[in-house]
């Protein structure tokens, strides 16, 4: 089997903690009830946005449409950066390691306001050598075709590539296009997984 030499990391709670209900709750809204109304909106807004489908203006301005003159822009754009929680405590200190011993990058489904914001307060995200971002490739996880840009960018074997996600579809995704994948739990068992695949030493 090929040895590995790029290893890929989500953003989402592999590198630093979301929390999605965070923007209904930063704008008063923690009952299903009082979020039903503007539901619709938001997330044919989101989808488009990480799909690198509409600017950031025309996601707020969508936004601000959608809440029906009940929350300004302002209170929209920081309820939708505080799903962006504290970084994931460990894995600065991987990433570092992992960086020092092989090609490392980025692998997200993400949008130009969350990752703007994560590059200011997660400094893990500085040390990985290539970001691949789905609102710039205008595709998302699990799509395979993902995968391939991946793959078609660091001109290796697919199964030179291991990819961390902590999402169940997408390592099913990584795995059925050649890669090979761990699903993230905590950063102690994805440091041993790394140490049994012979990425750390």
């Amino acid at each position: 089997m090929k040895k590995i030499s790029v290893v890929l990391f989500d953003l989402g709670n592999v590198l630093v903690h979301v929390d999605l209900d965070a923007f209904w709750k930063e704008l008063g809204l923690h009952e299903p009830a009082q979020r039903k109304q503007y539901e619709n909106a938001y997330r044919a807004a989101y989808l488009d946005f990480e799909m690198g489908a509409i600017t950031t203006d025309s996601f707020l301005d969508q936004l601000e449409q959608g809440a029906k003159g009940n929350f300004t822009r302002e209170q929209l754009r920081k309820a939708f950066l505080s799903i962006i929680r504290q970084p994931v405590e460990g894995m600065e200190s991987i990433v570092k390691r992992v960086g020092n011993l092989c090609q490392t990058a980025l692998v997200s489904n993400t949008n130009e306001l969350h990752y703007n914001y994560s590059l200011e307060t997660v400094p893990a995200l500085k040390l990985l050598h290539e970001h691949f971002l789905s609102f710039r490739l205008k595709v998302m996880k699990p799509s395979h075709r993902y995968y391939e840009e991946i793959i078609r960018a660091f001109n290796i074997p697919s199964e030179a590539a291991l990819f961390i996600d902590d999402v169940q579809e997408n390592v099913e995704g990584t795995l059925a296009a050649g890669m090979r994948a761990h699903l993230f739990t905590t950063p102690s068992e994805l440091e041993h997984t790394l140490e049994v695949m012979h990425v750390l030493q």
